[in-house]
């Protein structure tokens, strides 16, 4: 009778799944990428004398990734996803630790889940405001290529009102301890006009509330340091006429509330500051060329006020905690990442936990380029920028010295320079066959002062700063999209 019983389960699970799986509609997509990297003081950690002896050397290094998302769509009103994504950071790499399936002999832990979600269409409100609902480990993007994108946990709803789309957003950064108020959460709400026009407006609104901060500071309880910050923005993408257009606007304010701290000792952390980006081009005036040109500003921190723990202000541009935005984009080569190999960039890139500089704050660019085909499979890119800083009382790369010494409230003892140079560069994209395409570039910096740095010396009391070599980088990227 048990035998009977269990060879009946096991009949039962197994034509109810093949059932279940027949019914389904699996599908698959990613992408597998080669890239490669040769450059001089072209990354963030090696341009400086006192912190890498990679300063003015040659680099060169290869890198492999992999991402395979499976969707398993039962209907038109669920799914689900899992994305996998496997990494070699470094070809020839040593055997432990996380991304290094280049390691010799291969066969490494190297595989991630880097996103698994439900989708789900809301019945009744669809059948009037068509809505969705998106649960679990998923991407979490807003305006990717200037403010925000990363991989994390939470819930987003997306609705439809006539021409206006509505994005709804609670993420979750840090949990922390269950039974204390030490967690963090990011509420965003965006509106979007697709239906409007020939240009697609929009405005957003994004809050940051952490218990803790920065995040994961693991402080004990009952000192905990808050944050509270919020960025306002708005946006435009379309075409006006033969010219193709995106536009960024965005305002961040917030204040860091210190614990177990005096305030007469110190003033709570003030932040304030803004970011811009406009990019305009127009195609076919010359035939199979777009020729375009791009602004952006973000504003900088001044360091005598950011230093003084009687002030406590910082003005610069940030990033929400954690923000990949800074991989978005194609600006230029060297000094910002590029979309062909975006290990390469000597912008900052933020810790992960606080809200950081990102690629924009601290410094801005004016960008002239112009692409065309010829032939068909061959799209060629060249452009010339100034990049500029923003910073004040100090730069935003370099740390090159005035003084040896700051005076508190008046001096930072740091170098004030407004150029970190004119980068030129160009790059092709080339497709090979329909899903395969070779993409190669190269870029020059003619160094600016604002990225000399100091080298720990001192001559008669005088501080002894060097300039890097001008940095410049050649990458290039073999991707296989499926």
């Amino acid at each position: 009778m048990k035998k009977f019983l269990t060879l009946t389960c096991v009949a039962v699970l197994t034509f109810g799944l093949a059932a279940t799986t027949y019914a389904m509609d699996w599908g698959a997509s990613g992408f597998l990428r080669v890239r490669s990297a040769w450059y001089v003081n072209a990354d963030a950690p090696s341009a400086d004398p006192t912190v890498s002896d990679a300063w003015d050397d040659t680099n060169a290094w290869m890198d492999t990734r992999f991402r395979l998302k499976f969707t398993a769509k039962a209907n038109d009103y669920a799914s689900g996803v899992i994305y996998f994504e496997g990494d070699s950071s470094r070809w020839g790499e040593a055997p432990d630790g996380r991304n290094t399936a280049g390691a010799w002999n291969a066969d490494r832990n190297a595989v991630e889940l880097k996103q698994f979600y439900i989708d789900l269409k809301v019945p009744g409100i669809s059948d009037f405001a068509p809505t969705t609902v998106r649960a679990g480990i998923q991407g979490f993007a807003v305006r990717s290529h200037f403010l925000l994108y990363a991989d994390g946990p939470g819930v987003r709803t997306e609705t439809t009102v006539g021409p206006v789309k509505i994005f709804l957003n609670w993420f979750k950064p840090e949990e922390g301890a269950d039974n204390q108020a030490d967690d963090a959460d990011i509420y965003c709400a965006v509106f979007s006009a697709p239906g409007l026009g020939v240009v697609t407006p929009g405005v957003y609104f994004l809050y940051l509330h952490a218990g803790d901060y920065p995040l994961r500071a693991n402080t004990p309880a009952g000192v905990y340091d808050t944050g509270n910050f919020w960025w306002l923005g708005v946006f435009v993408d379309g075409k006006i006429g033969p010219v193709a257009l995106k536009a960024d606007f965005a305002y961040f304010d917030g204040e860091q509330e210190l614990g177990g701290i005096p305030s007469a000792l110190v003033s709570d952390p003030d932040y304030s500051g803004f970011g811009f980006f406009a990019d305009a081009s127009v195609f076919d005036i010359i035939p199979n060329a777009t020729i375009g040109a791009a602004f952006a500003y973000g504003t900088g921190d001044d360091l005598v006020d950011a230093a003084d723990p009687r002030g406590n202000e910082f003005d610069a541009y940030r990033v929400p905690p954690g923000s990949e935005e800074a991989f978005g984009g194609n600006w230029g080569i060297v000094y910002y990442p590029s979309a062909i190999n975006d290990g390469v960039r000597m912008a900052n890139l933020g810790s992960g936990t606080a809200a950081d500089l990102g690629k924009l704050g601290g410094t801005w660019f004016g960008k002239l380029y112009g692409s065309f085909k010829a032939p068909e499979w061959l799209k060629t890119t060249i452009y010339a920028m100034y990049i500029g800083d923003t910073t004040d009382e100090g730069n935003t790369q370099g740390d090159a010295l005035d003084i040896v010494g700051a005076i508190p409230g008046f001096s930072s003892g740091l170098e004030d320079d407004s150029d970190i140079g004119i980068e030129i560069g160009a790059y092709c994209n080339m497709s090979i066959y329909k899903s395969l395409t070779y993409s190669i570039g190269a870029g020059y910096l003619f160094a600016g002062d604002a990225l000399d740095s100091y080298t720990g010396l001192t001559l008669a009391g005088i501080p002894i700063n060097d300039s890097p070599d001008n940095p410049w980088a050649v990458v290039s990227q073999l991707i296989y999209k499926f």
